[in-house]
């Protein structure tokens, strides 16, 4: 499985490392997604660095013949961007403190979960 991560945090990326026992990409922009976007079987978002205009974005990650499945994460107290995840269709989204403290099962949950078709 490949996993595309986008972050502009280090830290939360070497988090994400010893869970995944996948092929891990990490970005750091959402134009630098696009691209490895296409063959990823699993897009992470870090809502932390992002808009909520640019969340709302997130959404046209999805296309293509067969769509990778999206989760997203951000601070609890972001309460807007969390929601803006959810109403861009991300597959999952958790508050920061539940990503990290489920992290292996998470990924384990989404691997075994196959590619959307459209």
């Amino acid at each position: 499985m490949t996993i595309v991560f986008l972050t502009s945090d280090l830290l939360a990326a070497s988090k994400i490392v010893p869970a995944a026992e996948y092929s891990l990409r990490t970005v750091s922009t959402l134009d630098a997604l696009r691209e490895p976007a296409a063959e990823a079987d699993l897009i992470i978002v870090d809502l932390n660095g992002l808009s909520v205009e640019q969340i709302a974005s997130a959404g046209s990650l999805r296309s293509g013949a067969a769509r990778p499945r999206v989760i997203a994460f951000g601070p609890h107290v972001h309460e807007a961007k969390l929601q803006a995840a959810r109403e861009a269709g991300c597959d999952a989204v958790f508050t920061r403190g539940q990503f990290f403290a489920q992290t292996g099962a998470i990924l384990r949950q989404f691997a075994a979960a196959p590619r959307q078709e459209p």
